[in-house]
Parts: C-alpha cells; sequence; structure tokens
C-alpha cells in the first residue's frame, strides 16, 4: 500500500508540475527576416523566362445586356518558376484588351499596337500587388470581366458583331501576349 500512495503521490506531482509548465512563457527576441517586398515604385523586367497566355473564350456571342466573362491561362513553360512581384491581388487588373474589327485579311502575324484599340483595366483604390510564383509547367486562370458594349466603341458596334481579340498581360516586369482570338457580340 505505501508503494501505491508513493506512486500515485509521484503521479499527481507530476501532472501538477505538467500543467503549471504549460502556462508559462517564454520570451525570446526573434530576429526580423528580410523579404522582398512587393510595393514597390517600379518594377524591373524579369529575364530568362516563358509565358504562355491562352484565352478560355465561350462558343456563344455575347450579349448587350451581360458583363462578358473571358478567361486565361497563364502557363510557366519555361524549366525554372518565375517570380512575378507586381502581380495584382484583383485579377482583371492583370490583363489588357486589343481589339480590331473581324476581317479575314489582318496581318495577325505582325502585331502593331496603333491599330488596335486598347482597353485598359481600371483599377480602383485601393490596389494591392502580391508576389506570384508560377513554378514550372504550372497554370493559373486569370478572369476577366469586361461590358464590352460599354467599351467597344458605338462606331464599331454599328459596323461588325464580331471582333478580333488579343490579350496582354498589364504589367511592367514581363511581356506576355494571347494569340489573336475572335468574340461576336448579339
Amino acid at each position: 500500500m505505501k508503494i501505491f500512495l508513493k506512486h500515485f503521490l509521484f503521479s499527481i506531482t507530476t501532472l501538477m508540475i505538467a500543467l503549471y509548465m504549460q502556462g508559462c512563457v517564454s520570451t525570446t527576441k526573434v530576429e526580423k527576416v528580410p523579404t522582398r517586398s512587393p510595393v514597390k515604385t517600379s518594377y524591373p523586367k524579369l529575364k530568362d523566362y516563358t509565358l504562355d497566355l491562352n484565352p478560355i473564350v465561350p462558343g456563344k456571342p455575347f450579349a448587350p445586356e451581360e458583363v462578358a466573362v473571358i478567361n486565361f491561362k497563364l502557363r510557366n513553360a519555361g524549366s525554372k518558376p518565375v517570380l512575378i512581384d507586381e502581380w495584382y491581388m484583383d485579377d482583371s487588373y492583370n490583363i489588357r484588351i486589343y481589339y480590331r474589327q473581324y476581317s479575314p485579311d489582318v496581318d495577325l502575324e505582325n502585331f502593331e499596337k496603333k491599330s488596335w484599340k486598347c482597353i485598359n483595366p481600371e483599377l480602383k483604390p485601393p490596389v494591392h500587388h502580391f508576389p506570384l510564383i508560377i513554378n514550372s509547367n504550372n497554370i493559373i486562370f486569370v478572369e476577366k470581366k469586361i461590358d464590352l458594349f460599354k467599351e467597344i466603341s458605338p462606331d464599331d458596334l454599328s459596323r461588325s458583331k464580331r471582333f478580333w481579340v488579343i490579350a496582354e498581360l498589364a504589367l511592367n516586369s514581363v511581356d506576355v501576349r494571347s494569340p489573336p482570338f475572335v468574340i461576336e457580340l448579339k
């Protein structure tokens, strides 16, 4: 009985010490680890990257009463991860749209910005950036919402309901453009 009592008291004492120690807090000085801040006044051009931007276009015409949604796939086709510091938190800010009247004889191989009309993203404050890392052969999806009937000039709409479109990343650090694709409006 004495041995049992000694083990019991030892167990209770150990339990009480363990419970008491849970409430103790150790204060140690933690040094800050320097990181790259995505908030910069300018973003330098990235080197040695291979990014592909491809549209996922619905097969139906866009209606005047709806905001058009065009999805894009941004793929890292290179062998190394790509870090884009200036990526906007609002994904639609990352894409700029160029359009022009549809014509089968348009020279799509030589893209000249001055012969296309541009729809730049309308940045609404607060505008935040964050670093985006795309590993090799990984894809991110970017949704671009745009009121095409509001953005495309009435003169252009009166002439045609089909348009060539080229999307481009609206970032300073990378130059990435989609292949031309056609959209149709009702």
